[in-house]
C-alpha cells in the first residue's frame, strides 16, 4: 500500500467515525439535559479548540514529521469515544470534542500537509483526494449512525473508537517511513493578494457549513421529504463530487475568475430559488465549496514549499473561524427574520464584493508598481 492510499484509506475511515458522532451527539443532549446553553457548549467547543489549534498543529507536524503525528494522533483519538458512550452529564461530552478538536486539528494539517508534500505538480489534486475521502466517509457516517441507534443511542461513539483504531493500523507503516521529512524552516507569508484570497474563501466556506450543519432541520422542513441527516449527507455525497470533478477541472478552479463566478452563481440560486427546491441549492453548494476548498489549500501551500503543514493550520483556521462563527453569529443578529437559506445567499455576496475589492487594490498595485 502506498503512502497516498494511507493516508486516503484512513481518512475515509476516520470520517465515517466523525459522521457517526455528529449526527448522534446532538441527540444524546437532548436526552441528558434541556438546557440549551449546555447542550450549545457541547456542540460547538469542538470548533473553539478546533480554531486554535490549526496553526500549532501545523508548526508541530512540520517540525517533527507529519508522518510520525499521523498515526499517533489516530491512536491518541481511541478512547475519546469510549469516554462518549460511557458519558453521563454535557460536561463529559464537552471534554471528549475538546479533545477532538485538538487531535483533530493533529490529523488534518498532518495528512493534507503530508498529501501536497508528496504532489510534485498539481497540489490540488493532492488537496482534493483527501477531501475526497472526508466527503465520502462524511456521507456514510451519518447513514450508519442512523442505522446503529436501533440498537442503542449510543453505539455510534464506539464506532468512532474501531474507525480511529483502523486508521491508526491503515498509517502506522507511515510512522516508520524516515525517508518523509520536512524542510526546518519558519514559515513566511506575505499578505497580499495570493494569501489574502484564499484565507477568505476557506473563511467563506466555513461561515456556510456552519449553518448548513446547524440549521440542516430548518433546511429540511419545507415539505421535500427527506431528514436533516439524508440533507446532510446529501450535501458531502455532491462535495464528493465536487473533489472528484478537480482531477478534470483543476487548470479552471484555479483560475482567479472562477473564483468570483462561483461565488455569484452560490449567492443567485440560494437566494432566489425557492426554498421547496434546496435540494437544488445544497447540490451546488456541496460542489462549489469542494471546489473552494481545496483551491485555497492549494493556493496557501504553493506559497509555503517545505512547511505544507503549517499552511494547511493556516488554512484550516480561516475555515474553523467561519465554522464557529457563522451559526451563532446568524442566530444573534438574524432573529430568524431570514431564513438560513437566504443568509447563505448573503454572505457569498458580500463575500464576492470583499473579494473584488481586494482584486481591484491588487490591479491597482500591480500598476503603480510598473509605473515605478
Amino acid at each position: 500500500m502506498t503512502h497516498r492510499v494511507n493516508l486516503l484509506v484512513s481518512s475515509f475511515v476516520f470520517m465515517i467515525g466523525v459522521g457517526s458522532v455528529v449526527g448522534t451527539l446532538p441527540i444524546v443532549l437532548r436526552q441528558l439535559t434541556t438546557n440549551e446553553v449546555e447542550i450549545s457548549l457541547a456542540v460547538t467547543v469542538w470548533g473553539l479548540v478546533y480554531l486554535f489549534s490549526n496553526i500549532p498543529a501545523g508548526l508541530l507536524a512540520d517540525k517533527v514529521g507529519a508522518n510520525k503525528v499521523i498515526p499517533v494522533a489516530f491512536l491518541l483519538n481511541i478512547p475519546i469515544g469510549i469516554i462518549m458512550f460511557l458519558g453521563s452529564t454535557p460536561l463529559d461530552y464537552a471534554l471528549a470534542r475538546a479533545l477532538e478538536g485538538f487531535l483533530e486539528a493533529l490529523v488534518w494539517t498532518s495528512v493534507i500537509g503530508l498529501s501536497v508534500k508528496r504532489e510534485k505538480n498539481v497540489k490540488i489534486i493532492g488537496v482534493s483526494g483527501v477531501y475526497a475521502s472526508i466527503a465520502l466517509g462524511f456521507v456514510l457516517g451519518p447513514l450508519l449512525a442512523g442505522s446503529l441507534l436501533a440498537i442503542s443511542y449510543r453505539t455510534p461513539f464506539l464506532l468512532y473508537s474501531l474507525c480511529s483504531f483502523i486508521s491508526f493500523f491503515v498509517t502506522l507503516p507511515l510512522f516508520r517511513a524516515e525517508s518523509i521529512r520536512f524542510s526546518a524552516q519558519r514559515p513566511k507569508l506575505n499578505f497580499g493578494w495570493k494569501v489574502t484570497s484564499p484565507l477568505l474563501s476557506a473563511l467563506t466556506v466555513g461561515l456556510v457549513e456552519s449553518l448548513i450543519v446547524v440549521y440542516a432541520p430548518d433546511l429540511s422542513s419545507h415539505k421535500i421529504g427527506i431528514s436533516s441527516q439524508e440533507l446532510l449527507s446529501g450535501y458531502y455525497l455532491f462535495g464528493l463530487l465536487g473533489q472528484i470533478s478537480i482531477t478534470f477541472l483543476h487548470n479552471v478552479v484555479l483560475t482567479e475568475p472562477y473564483l468570483l463566478a462561483a461565488f455569484l452563481s452560490s449567492s443567485l440560486i440560494t437566494l432566489y430559488l425557492p426554498e421547496s427546491m434546496i435540494l437544488i441549492s445544497i447540490g451546488w453548494l456541496g460542489i462549489i465549496n469542494a471546489h473552494v476548498s481545496s483551491r485555497s489549500q492549494a493556493k496557501i501551500a504553493e506559497g509555503m514549499q517545505g512547511v505544507e503543514s503549517t499552511g494547511a493550520g493556516i488554512a484550516n483556521f480561516a475555515w474553523s473561524l467561519g465554522y464557529f462563527l457563522g451559526a451563532p453569529l446568524y442566530s444573534m443578529l438574524n432573529a430568524r427574520r431570514l431564513s438560513p437559506q437566504k443568509a447563505i445567499g448573503f454572505i457569498f455576496l458580500v463575500m464576492l464584493l470583499i473579494q473584488l475589492l481586494l482584486a481591484v487594490l491588487e490591479i491597482r498595485r500591480r500598476d503603480s508598481t510598473i509605473s515605478k
